[in-house]
């Protein structure tokens, strides 16, 4: 029989098709899901205080007795208001609500109330408005109030409501999955424990250790799941591939020397693919440090065996630019190369789509194109994520289900230090760039504020009329009444125009612009016809001009470190010194001491570590990070390590504690649809 924690949440009493399909579209679907729906933020309701000493502009809970009768105001704009008055022993308040007259009916003169709401107070006088009010202290009034976040449809009262339901029906079908004994190693609280004082805290110390057990218990899980996934890959059986011959002659006629550490990487690659078990290896580097070159000679090496290789990147710029580069060195050896990307004409892409599958087609570089159900592959054998955490787990996945279990390698250029990279990408080996190709000058990094903005200006033109070329990056296309204090790429480019500068001279680019006409905008400017390229993040990954030697990134405080660093690494990629420019006018410490690490260094291990210790592993990895899994965005170091070293004790004894099994059918429940584990 299936475990009642993954019936639909429909099966609570009140839930209906209607409040299903809006639950479904916060992630609820399952009664478990339900119990792990952790409030994103408690109100402290607990104890009424006296309105002289409530906190002034903050939500108190207050208890006032109703001396007015409660008068209804219409306005022309059809807008109620409904006013009356209290008091309490150290002074009176003015209480109204806005658009809410049904109140008028349930609040009496001489009856005392219990209201929770935002305090206010202008010459001696108090009020508050559209406050929550009950008789009794209970459901609402004198605990710690949980609030869910919501979506068009649910309401809080709604969520309390079910969760009551949830509780009294099947709190009784929620066992532990982590073994007592190393739950007390540890002093976690239990589950069932944990899940109650997570929806129903009475004080915050216990609410702590519950928010605690839940995120280790998240991590144990995911982990586990890994372990599984790892294993599972391991089982299969994949293609045995060997260095071929010629290798050597194509590695010696390449225009530089390869480092030290990307021969290392390729004996790591090239050792794993001689094994009859699948490769399934992260490649991390720092910007510039040489990772597509090493991608590149594994794919030669697979078609040079008679496999195929697929290298799938993130943007259609970035796709072309590769597919344009391996052409350049490697044009000489004939290989079957194409690209392929959603905008390519039909024409075009049935050819592409064609040699793919008849096996005319070694290497294809590509977008998520490569994923599509009609694109058949005649062997692949490999396949190669570029940029991952672009990516989901489901993306890579389906690519690799277009092969008979292909050897894998992602790659990065977001380091992450390794104790965290380990626990992270628990399922992939971990091969390291660290030294950049020799000849690169450190690119010189500038903080820039109001007061010297005006220099930066002239530094600009004076390196322009000298003949180089820049970026302009800013975090918003156009401008918002949301964001006054951002400057949009289109203003900066008009405020160019306007001061004298030549249409032709400066570019616009960003996502809303279509890819053929981005295309030409990135050719003008590799081909030196522009000379300032005024853009989004778009430029983040995939352009490579040697001529541009400035990046000037507007409202840099708003920018996350990694991104900030890969945004500086599309500069001093030729022999000229580079120069990049962080332009903010923050005030926020926390701020300036983040962008003073990118002044300091331009080793991203360093960057990494830095900013770990400033943010935490959270804020570090970063929402947007898709490849990431979402378990590990709200952790903290500690946290993450203990998860690491339950998942350890559970495995080495899971023959001891007879939990396994029910941890396993806990794990594939939760991870099915997102890692093929089952």
């Amino acid at each position: 029989m299936e475990n009642i924690l993954y019936q639909k949440v429909s099966i609570i009493n009140g839930i209906g098709p209607k409040y299903e399909k809006y639950l479904n579209n916060i992630g609820i679907r399952t009664v478990r899901d339900l119990f792990y729906y952790t409030p994103y933020d408690y109100e402290d309701r607990r104890n009424p205080v006296l309105l002289r000493d409530t906190k002034i502009n903050e939500k108190n809970l207050i208890k006032i007795k109703i001396y007015k009768e409660p008068k209804l105001i219409k306005t022309r704009g059809k807008l109620t208001i409904l006013i009356t008055e209290g008091y309490d022993e150290s002074g009176k308040i003015e209480i109204k609500w806005f658009n809410q007259s049904y109140i008028k009916n349930k609040i009496s003169v001489n009856k005392t109330y219990y209201l929770y709401g935002k305090i206010i107070e202008e010459k001696g006088r108090y009020s508050i408005t559209n406050p929550e009010f009950s008789l009794n202290l209970g459901d609402r009034m004198g605990i710690i109030y949980p609030k869910y976040s919501l979506t068009k449809g649910l309401t809080n009262n709604f969520m309390l409501k079910i969760i009551k339901r949830l509780f009294k029906d099947y709190y009784k079908n929620l066992e532990e999955i982590i073994p007592k004994e190393v739950s007390n190693i540890y002093n976690l609280a239990s589950r069932k424990e944990a899940i109650k004082n997570i929806h129903y805290p009475n004080d915050f110390k216990k609410l702590k250790k519950a928010i605690e057990y839940v995120e280790i218990e998240k991590l144990v899980l995911m982990q586990i799941a890994f372990e599984k996934r790892k294993q599972i890959i391991r089982d299969n059986i994949s293609t045995r591939i060997n260095v071929d011959s010629n290798m050597n002659k194509i590695v010696n006629k390449l225009p530089f020397k390869l480092t030290l550490d990307q021969k290392k990487v390729l004996d790591e690659i090239f050792h794993d693919m001689k094994k009859e078990k699948p490769m399934n290896r992260l490649l991390q580097g720092d910007v510039g440090s040489g990772k597509t070159i090493v991608a590149f000679l594994t794919l030669i090496n697979i078609c040079l065996k008679g496999y195929q290789g697929a290298l799938m990147v993130p943007t259609e710029v970035l796709a072309k630019q590769h597919f344009d580069k391996f052409n350049e060195i490697f044009g000489y050896l004939n290989l079957g190369v194409e690209v392929l990307y959603s905008s390519l004409k039909s024409d075009k892409k049935r050819e592409v789509l064609d040699k793919i599958k008849n096996g005319k087609t070694s290497i294809v570089i590509g977008t998520h194109s490569l994923i599509q159900e009609s694109v058949e592959y005649s062997n692949l054998a490999y396949i190669i994520t570029d940029e991952q955490h672009r990516f989901g787990v489901a993306q890579r996945s389906s690519l690799m289900n277009k092969g008979k279990y292909p050897h894998n390698l992602v790659m990065s250029a977001t380091p992450i230090p390794r104790t965290l990279a380990m626990i992270i990408y628990n399922d992939l080996d971990i091969s390291t760039i660290k030294t950049s190709p020799p000849g690169r000058k450190d690119i010189k990094t500038y903080t820039i504020n109001q007061n010297n903005k005006a220099k930066l200006y002239e530094f600009l033109k004076k390196r322009i009329s000298m003949g180089e070329q820049a970026y302009i990056v800013s975090p918003i296309i156009e401008d918002s009444e949301k964001l006054e204090d951002i400057k949009s790429a289109q203003k900066i480019f008009k405020n160019f125009i306007n001061a004298g500068f030549k249409k032709d001279d400066v570019c616009l680019l960003h996502g809303k612009i279509h890819s053929e006409e981005a295309e030409k905008i990135i050719k003008k400017f590799s081909e030196g016809r522009c000379k300032i390229l005024i853009s989004t993040t778009v430029i983040e990954v995939g352009v490579d001009i040697k001529n541009a030697t400035m990046m000037i990134i507007v409202n840099a405080e708003r920018f996350g470190l990694a991104q900030l660093h890969q945004l500086r690494g599309r500069v001093g990629r030729g022999e000229k010194q580079s120069y990049c420019f962080l332009v903010s006018d923050t005030d926020n410490e926390k701020s300036k001491k983040r962008l003073d690490i990118l002044v300091n260094t331009v080793d991203g291990f360093k960057i990494s570590k830095e900013d770990l210790k400033l943010r935490g592993p959270g804020e570090f990895l970063g929402t947007k990070q898709s490849g990431i899994p979402e378990e590990f965005i709200s952790f903290d170091m500690k946290t993450i390590k203990i998860s690491k070293e339950i998942k350890e004790i559970i495995i080495k004894n899971k023959n001891k504690y007879n939990l396994y099994d029910k941890i396993y059918k806990e794990v594939v429940q939760i991870y099915k649809d997102r890692i093929n584990i089952s």
